[in-house]
């Protein structure tokens, strides 16, 4: 069983591997660098960008990857985080 601490130090490590592999993904469709992270930091947070006709199918499944493994990543950290403050383990 892990802690609540080594559950938050995952988590906020594979979220930090999925921003790296999508802003290179991103940069990769032709964005530039600032664009890239950007289009991350949009979609991971869930405000969302307005649909967009220039993406194409390949890129919409990737950004619907980044949705899907990005919000998953974030309610594993923050779950261990409310874990933590729940089982008294902040001070």
């Amino acid at each position: 069983m892990s802690t609540p601490l080594h559950r938050i130090c995952i988590g906020a490590t594979i979220s930090g591997l999925i921003v790296v592999v999508s802003v290179v993904g991103f940069w990769l469709s032709g964005r530039d660098v600032v664009e890239s992270v950007y289009m991350v930091v949009i979609t991971i947070a869930g405000v969302g960008f307005t649909e967009n006709p220039e993406l194409t199918t390949r890129m919409q499944l990737f950004v619907m990857g980044v949705i899907v493994f990005g919000m998953s990543a974030a309610a594993y950290t923050i779950g261990g985080l409310i874990q933590m403050m729940t089982e008294g383990e902040v001070q």
